[in-house]
């Protein structure tokens, strides 16, 4: 599926923030979400989880994130673990998307926390 990002831009102009997600997911892809678990990652990451609450959520904690990224991602490790999808990499990995919810492991350096 080929997107037209000029129309989906003028389509999406003024939706709202969940609205946007709402479409993203609605093409129904394969999809997982990505957090850095930042200040701003809270949003997003309740947005999706309106939408869909067992899309997989996948943080890689390098362990070299700052105290304030530590005390964000505690409260919302909180919110988030029992989530369906929900995966805390506590380590610097590389994975690969295989299909039906299946990753494959590239390389995987334990962090040091």
């Amino acid at each position: 599926m080929e997107l037209d990002f000029d129309s989906v831009n003028t389509a999406l102009r003024d939706a709202s923030a969940l609205e946007v997600v709402q479409w993203a997911l609605g093409l129904g892809r394969k999809t997982i979400a990505t957090t850095s678990m930042g200040r701003n990652a809270a949003v997003m990451l309740h947005l999706v989880a309106a939408v869909d609450s067992a899309l997989p959520t996948i943080w890689v904690d390098t362990g070299y994130n700052l105290r304030d990224t530590y005390i964000v991602a505690e409260r919302l490790i909180r919110d988030l673990r029992d989530r369906e999808g929900y995966t805390h990499l506590n380590f610097m990995t590389c994975i690969d998307y295989i299909e039906d919810g299946i990753f494959t492991l590239v390389y995987m350096l334990p962090s040091s926390m």
